[in-house]
Parts: C-alpha cells; sequence; structure tokens
C-alpha cells in the first residue's frame, strides 16, 4: 500500500495572510486539495495523512464540507516545527508495508510518483 503524509502545518506568515497558504484559494478550492486530488488520481487506495495544526481542523472541516471534498483521508495534529508534525504523520500510519511520501502542503501537483 502506498502512503503520502501531506504538512499542511504553515500559518501563512511569510505570506503575510491570516489565511494559511494550503488553505488559500487557487481557481476556486483551496490549494491542499490539488494535492490530495493528484495523490488519489495516482492510486485511489492511497492512504492519505492530512497533517494540520490543531487550531485548523475545524477550518479543514468546513471547507471540505463547503466544497463538498470527499478523499479518504486521515488527520494527524502538527507539531511545533515540520520536524515534528512529519513524525506526527508518520505515527498516523497503522502499517508498516508500502511506501510512505512527505508532500508540503502548500504545493500543488502535477502527477505523484513513487519509485
Amino acid at each position: 500500500m502506498n502512503h503520502v503524509v501531506i504538512v499542511a502545518g504553515g500559518l501563512g506568515t511569510r505570506m503575510k495572510s491570516d489565511t494559511p497558504k494550503q488553505f488559500m484559494q487557487l481557481a476556486g478550492k483551496p490549494v491542499v486539495f490539488y494535492s490530495m486530488e493528484r495523490f488519489h488520481a495516482f492510486d485511489p487506495a492511497i492512504n492519505i495523512v492530512l497533517v494540520l495544526p490543531e487550531k485548523h481542523v475545524n477550518e479543514w472541516k468546513g471547507l471540505c464540507e463547503e466544497h463538498n471534498f470527499t478523499i479518504p483521508h486521515t488527520i494527524a495534529l502538527g507539531g511545533p516545527t515540520r520536524f515534528h508534525s512529519v513524525k506526527s504523520g508518520l505515527h498516523a500510519i497503522d502499517s508498516t508495508d508500502g511506501v510512505v511520501g512527505v508532500h508540503d502542503g502548500a504545493q500543488a501537483i502535477n502527477k505523484p510518483r513513487f519509485n
């Protein structure tokens, strides 16, 4: 089984925005949706773990409802640094089999590859 940990823990401070960059709209939907859609299109059975700051979990759930976003995923809580957030995402994977990718949630992607 393939797994991907999408780290979306940024707060948007460098963008000087109150909206975290992974939640900013691009062509009508949050940027992180594009990454999740591409991974899901690549492998519909992929285990997607989305790592978010705890204070943004309810906002995420609202965005999913608003956009009718139904791609299966697990939410893990981010930590004080990217290292801690990735570690949290890895701990959310219940399997020791397969390949694990780590992706930045604020980066839209064209086509994921697992080699």
